[in-house]
């Protein structure tokens, strides 16, 4: 197996279940409330409450997360739609609270699209 074989291998192990942060942690996508950039860095908020810095940049992990859950909501901000409480439209911008209870703002031009996909995950879920 060739040195190019084995990366593309490892990056689909960390596409299916897990996502690696950095070298030393890796996390199930279910366990993430929402991600939330800080320049070169990325904050991963989890259901237990653990905040866990990751040296990969947010549009890096939005990529590695293969999971049609996850949704920019914001310039800085991916968050699991199934971990999404309540959205609050105020006309121009929106609110979501999670499920740990951390408000997030969603964007003026996300907003529609926002509500549409967390509408239609909850429509799944009650079914």
């Amino acid at each position: 197996m060739t040195l190019i074989q084995k990366e593309n291998l490892r990056f689909l192990c960390d596409l299916q279940e897990s996502l690696r942060l950095n070298n030393k942690n890796r996390i199930n996508t279910d366990d993430i409330v929402y991600l939330q950039s800080d320049w070169n860095y990325t904050h991963v908020h989890t259901i237990d409450n653990r905040k866990i810095l990751s040296s990969f940049t947010l549009k890096i992990l939005e990529k590695r997360i293969f999971d049609k859950d996850f949704i920019r909501i914001n310039r800085g901000s991916l968050v699991n739609i199934r971990r999404i409480s309540t959205i609050k439209d105020n006309g121009k911008v929106g609110e979501a609270t999670m499920y740990n209870g951390s408000v997030l703002p969603i964007s003026r031009r996300k907003l529609n699209t926002v509500k549409r996909v967390f509408e239609s995950s909850a429509s799944v879920v009650l079914r």
